[in-house]
């Protein structure tokens, strides 16, 4: 079985690139980029003090709207006229 391996090792791979369209060929990838060559682009503090205000002041707006939108659609003195208007009954 050893031989029988040692031989498949030796295999040449085909060759991929004669596998590709050439439009594959030519759109645009996107470009790969070692690990480190990145985490040396990432800055050390994300978070500044600025950045947390901010990002609460938002929170607490976002809040805010929220509670908004849970009251009622139409307004009390919407729904008394609405109430004061005959009913109208289709008619075929």
């Amino acid at each position: 079985m050893l031989p029988a391996l040692l031989l498949f090792g030796c295999t040449q791979f085909p060759d991929l690139e004669d596998s590709f369209s050439e439009e594959a060929l030519s759109s645009n990838f996107p470009r790969l980029e070692p690990v480190e060559e990145l985490r040396s682009k990432i800055r050390e503090a994300q978070i500044t003090d600025a950045s947390l205000a901010d990002t609460e002041a938002r929170i607490d707006n976002l809040k805010a709207r929220a509670a908004r939108l849970r009251g009622t659609v139409i307004d009390q003195n919407s729904r008394n006229r609405l109430s004061q208007q005959p009913a109208v009954v289709p008619t075929n």
